[in-house]
């Protein structure tokens, strides 16, 4: 089944049922359906048809899941972006992918500049600007007016491109929308009397292009990953499967977005597989995030730790803990990925569920951009480096890095994955053509190291974070986690530089706890240099130190460490 077909199955069963809330706004199945074909003709009336590429450069909100599933049932292929890129980042993955028209939320609108002036010395694409204020509480829409200050972007963006090029959402879908319900007939049956029938929603299939996001912030090099109906549908299913029994009816609070593989597969995507309701929410805003939580909390709810870490030293959330006034009860799973979980905040936020009285629980799961999520921690696993056991479905070696020489229990290597998940395939911006591969099973090589021990998976570092310094392979996680041990220490980075004599050495970037007089600050480089002479090999022990403010690390628009950038700037000081 397609996407679109999940909804639409949903929608014959459970046609009354909610599908999505935002806010004080929600649609039943029936409302989304029809909302969504109509959306469909508007772009099929436009031009829009199969294999064609649809930017779609937004927050979380109804109109993106409209946009989203639309796209899909007209066979088309739902670019995802970032809102918060540069024009330049979204001019190249507009070009790399050859999108034929762009969707927007207004608060991207001075990227949407800068990838007009770009544009406009070379290929022209239909823009068209939507409302975010719409339904939203008005501190919300107070917010968004002082992003959107000073104004005049639109006559900006006009200047660049051409009117004829520039729509709101209303003026585009009134102009390519004449649409007719026939409801006696069926309630899906739409068509224009001046266009083609509406019988294209089976004329391609399950295993075709049907989303492309974005991978490579932390390298430097854009990739482009393409992923089919058929990888989303499974990973959902066999992700619903652990969870099973299920409760009968599932809600799901989507504050991850829609750009990132977390967020569109298992926060949108997964709770209309299961019939389910999604909680919208269009940016992190952490008191309106607990204050929905207290209120009731969703069955699941997937996030990056910083989600869960700032729930926790949010005020209105410690009260509510503390008083025990969380309305927890229908809490199941909090689904964390992205980056590392650490124990301490797993146990504070589990206790806090358990005082609140339900049995639900976080833990780590695994996934990339090129796979759907296809692991996941139990509640008895309490191991900080350990990601779970596979989806049903899912088989997951460790290999000898690059090849496909698999090791044994225990040893480390690159995990491999060989799953219904995974991604049709994926291009650079240079055009390098990247896919799964393998003698006999394709498999999907992460270029991350770990281990597989009686089944549970454990998670390493990733493969470009090994530093090999006069032949000796280096973790640079290990160098991290000696470095942080002083109580000094808030955080390390490690980094390779050049070494004339060994080829690489080991560079570290420390962020302190508090900040320090600089005769303070040689007496904790000089402990930390200790720390590590003493517990590391010689090989291992960095040959420089530098201490830096959290905000000054380099970060990707995901909130991701930029490890190019940060060797970059070691290259410089070392």
């Amino acid at each position: 089944m397609t996407l679109y077909e999940i909804v639409k199955k949903a929608a014959s069963k459970v046609p009354k049922d909610v599908a999505y809330e935002y806010f004080d706004y929600e649609r039943t199945y029936e409302d989304f359906i029809e909302d969504i074909d109509k959306m469909a003709y508007a772009l099929s009336v436009y031009g829009i048809s199969r294999a064609d590429k649809v930017g779609i450069c937004m927050v979380n909100s109804p109109k993106l899941l409209t946009l989203l599933y639309a796209v899909n049932k007209i066979g088309a292929v739902a670019v995802m972006l970032n809102p918060k890129s540069k024009g330049k980042e979204l001019y190249t993955e507009l070009t790399m992918t050859d999108c034929a028209i762009l969707f927007f939320s207004d608060v991207a609108i001075k990227n949407i500049y800068e990838y007009a002036i770009l544009a406009q010395q070379n290929k022209i694409i239909p823009v068209i600007k939507i409302d975010t204020k719409e339904n939203l509480p008005i501190m919300f829409k107070l917010g968004i007016m002082k992003k959107l200050y000073p104004f005049g972007w639109d006559s900006r963006i006009i200047s660049c491109i051409g009117r004829e090029y520039y729509y709101s959402y209303k003026d585009f879908f009134e102009k390519y929308n004449t649409l007719v319900i026939e409801k006696a007939d069926s309630r899906y049956n739409v068509h224009n009397a001046s266009a083609k029938q509406d019988n294209n929603v089976n004329e391609y299939n399950d295993k075709e292009p049907a989303i492309i996001l974005f991978s490579g912030g932390t390298t430097g090099e854009i990739k482009a990953i393409v992923h089919s109906s058929d990888s989303f549908n499974q990973s959902a299913k066999y992700c619903l499967k652990t969870e099973e029994p299920l409760p009968d009816k599932i809600t799901m609070l989507a504050i991850l977005p829609a750009f990132h593989i977390f967020g569109l597969s298992v926060a949108i995507h997964l709770p209309f597989v299961a019939m389910g309701k999604v909680i919208l929410m269009p940016f992190f805003h952490a008191d309106t995030l607990c204050r929905r939580f207290i209120k009731e909390a969703p069955s699941f709810m997937p996030g990056v730790p910083t989600v869960f870490e700032r729930m926790l030293k949010n005020d209105i959330f410690k009260k509510a803990a503390m008083n025990h006034t969380i309305n927890a009860k229908s809490f199941r799973h909090g689904f964390v990925g992205g980056d590392h979980l650490t124990e301490e905040v797993r146990n504070e936020f589990n206790n806090i569920l358990r005082e609140n009285g339900s049995d639900g629980y976080i833990s780590m799961g695994y996934g990339m951009t090129e796979c759907c999520p296809i692991a996941v921690c139990d509640r008895d696993i309490d191991e900080e480096a350990c990601i779970g056991y596979a989806f049903p479905g899912n088989i997951i070696k460790i290999c000898t890095p690059g090849t496909d020489i698999e090791l044994e229990d225990g040893e480390k290597g690159e995990i491999c994955v060989i799953s219904p998940a995974m991604m049709l395939y994926a291009y650079t911006e240079k055009g390098r053509i990247i896919k799964p591969y393998g003698e006999n099973v394709k498999m999907l090589h992460t270029e991350d190291i770990g281990y597989i021990r009686d089944g549970r998976i454990y998670f390493e570092c990733r493969i470009r974070r090994i530093i090999k310094v006069s032949g000796h392979t280096i973790f640079a996680t290990a160098v991290e986690s000696v470095i942080e041990s002083n109580e000094n220490v808030e955080k390390a980075y490690v980094v390779p530089v050049h070494h004339s004599v060994r080829g690489q050495g080991v560079f570290a970037y420390i962020v302190v706890k508090k900040s320090e007089s600089e005769a303070e600050y040689r007496h904790i480089r000089e402990d930390i240099s200790r720390m590590c002479k003493e517990e590391l090999i010689p090989y291992a022990v960095p040959v420089g130190y530098r201490f830096i403010e959290e905000k000054d690390v380099p970060k990707t628009s995901l909130m991701k460490i930029a490890w190019g950038e940060l060797e970059k700037m070691a290259a410089l000081e070392y």
